[in-house]
């Protein structure tokens, strides 16, 4: 039986058991920090009174995920790899250190790892009988979230929160913060525009000082969303329908600290403010579309993508003119029909994640209001359709005295 968890929600104790096999999956914070939910069983793992040799019957695989351009690059991988092998575990493969400065990411080290240590992995825990397959026998993942559709009889999860002016902003309780002003402080025939963003933030909720950044969460571009409601008209989806988003492996995946989840309240939501349309997608974007595919010629084109000879068109298709996954979609419009749900598109699009912008303007001058300058990301690729930065672009469209920006 196989168990997903964080390191710290994994129990010490299951080490001493006879036979095990663990893949862990591990980044590094700050300056070669271990992460926040790993500290418990990194503090467990690392004692001195450990005995050599007392993990001699763990087989493990480990992936780092990092970024070459930190001096301390995937340090905690590193260590964790090296202390486990102290112990007496045995690597299935070498340690894999993903780079984030990568052509493909840190997604290429991490596909190419997985193929390499699925095969060792199903040699030791055969595939149960139950498992889900496609129509060419290849096996698919469960889903990890479906979307429950509510009517005025079902009981909403959500309890409604009462505000408290004390508490400062989080992603729980974002602060709404009124646009003051958004004009372009730069000339018209500037190479670049650049916009003065001006922020009502006369509350208890929002204190900041010289030199911090402020956190917002953007919505998509219209023209992203038009497109989304184009591509997926099968769906058949109703805008205004309630929803609830619910983890398929509650007692594994929780959900629960994802803040955006709970702030979906219909489709709409959803898709204007929860799917990130503009974003790059990764390999596994592809390789779930390739597993999908019902049609020869897309699914050929999308196999050629993942084949190791293939990385070089799948970085001049996706990653060098920064395609968007909205356009992949177009792109491959029979593999697009063959998406049946829209629990699958939750799988298949990263949800969108806040953006951060220096703070332009001192709290001893502007006590109630924060000042942004904030330069519009725009510009021409080899595709038709320019490259526009998400959050950046949705800021210069925004109206003043109207519009209301979440600050989490």
């Amino acid at each position: 039986m196989a168990k997903l968890s964080s390191f710290d929600s994994f129990d010490f104790n299951e080490l001493n058991n006879e036979k095990l096999l663990i893949l862990g999956v591990c980044s590094t914070t700050g300056q070669g920090d271990v992460p926040d939910n790993m500290l418990k069983f990194w503090r467990c793992v690392m004692r001195r009174t450990m005995p050599v040799g007392c993990l001699a019957h763990v087989e493990f695989g480990l992936i780092g995920l990092g970024d070459s351009s930190y001096d301390k690059f995937n340090f905690t991988a590193k260590k964790l790899y090296k202390r486990f092998q102290q112990l007496g575990a045995q690597p299935l493969l070498d340690l894999c250190l993903c780079d984030e400065q990568n052509n493909e990411g840190i997604e290429g080290d991490f596909s190419r790892y997985m193929r390499d240590i699925w095969p060792l992995i199903l040699m030791r825990c055969p595939q149960s009988n139950n498992s889900s397959s496609n129509a060419d026998g290849e096996s698919i993942l469960p889903l990890k979230y479906r979307v429950k559709f509510l009517d005025e009889s079902t009981p909403s999860s959500r309890m409604p929160t009462t505000l408290d002016e004390q508490q400062m902003a989080s992603e729980a309780m974002p602060y709404k913060a009124r646009l003051l002003s958004n004009r372009l402080a730069t000339h018209k025939d500037h190479f670049q525009m650049v916009r003065f963003i001006e922020l009502d933030c006369n509350t208890q909720r929002i204190e900041y000082e010289a030199g911090d950044v402020l956190m917002m969460r953007p919505s998509n571009l219209k023209n992203h969303v038009s497109k989304f409601y184009e591509l997926f008209r099968h769906l058949n989806l109703d805008l205004n329908q309630a929803i609830r988003i619910e983890a398929n492996f509650a007692d594994q995946l929780d959900i629960s600290s994802d803040h955006l989840v709970e702030s979906i309240r219909t489709v709409r939501d959803l898709v204007e403010n929860y799917f990130d349309l503009n974003s790059v997608p990764k390999v596994s974007f592809f390789e779930t579309l390739h597993e999908l595919s019902t049609n020869e010629l897309e699914k050929e084109k999308l196999g050629e993508f993942l084949a190791p000879q293939g990385i070089d068109d799948l970085n001049n298709y996706c990653y060098r003119p920064r395609r968007p996954n909205i356009e992949v979609f177009h792109d491959f419009p029979n593999t697009t029909m063959s998406i049946g749900s829209i629990d699958q598109l939750l799988d298949l699009i990263p949800s969108m994640k806040p953006r951060s912008f220096s703070i332009a303007s001192s709290p001893f001058t502007h006590k109630h209001i924060i000042q942004l300058l904030v330069a519009v990301v725009e510009y021409k690729t080899r595709l038709f359709e320019t490259r526009k930065g998400t959050c950046s672009y949705w800021l210069s469209t925004l109206n003043e005295k109207e519009d209301v920006v979440e600050i989490p």
